[in-house]
């Protein structure tokens, strides 16, 4: 799938609503997106664990002050968003390969947190997706993730 492609994913009511992509891709998505598409990126390299993961996701997002720090007030918090003024929303996990590396049985969880955010948005018809990209640089092989991939991953 092209780069294109990806930006018009992200503008669909349509899962999926966690998805892994190209470096290259997501480095497209402003100029391909513009304004109708809100991205918030989060750097992995800060999320290697549960904790650090979602102290990054509490500043990224600008989640309130009584966020529990848990993965049921993600959940909450993720429902609970100011309505974004674009569109859509896109959360991009930049060098995805780092998020939950020290923890990553917890990588489900969050896809699971994460899609429940999508299906949540779409009955609101307001997009919300998230996107995977690993690092340029990073090793190639099979993904950690489960979750689909739209282009050729590990570029």
């Amino acid at each position: 799938m092209s780069t294109l492609r990806l930006a018009d994913h992200l503008r669909a009511l349509a899962p999926p609503w966690v998805v892994l992509a190209p470096a290259a891709a997501v480095r497209a998505l402003a100029t391909e997106t513009g304004p109708r598409v809100q991205l918030r990126e989060v750097d992995g390299r800060a999320g290697a664990t549960k904790a650090e993961l979602l102290r990054t996701l509490a500043g990224a997002l600008a989640l309130p002050a009584h966020f529990g720090q848990n993965w049921d007030a993600l959940a909450d918090c993720l429902r609970d968003l100011a309505e974004p003024a674009a569109a859509a929303f896109a959360l991009v996990f930049a060098h995805a390969e780092h998020v939950l590396a020290a923890e990553p049985a917890e990588r489900d969880t969050l896809v699971s947190v994460l899609e429940l955010a999508g299906e949540h948005w779409a009955a609101a018809s307001r997009p919300f997706h998230s996107v995977l990209s690993r690092g340029a640089g990073a090793p190639g092989g099979a993904p950690a993730w489960r979750v689909p991939a739209i282009g050729a991953e590990g570029t």
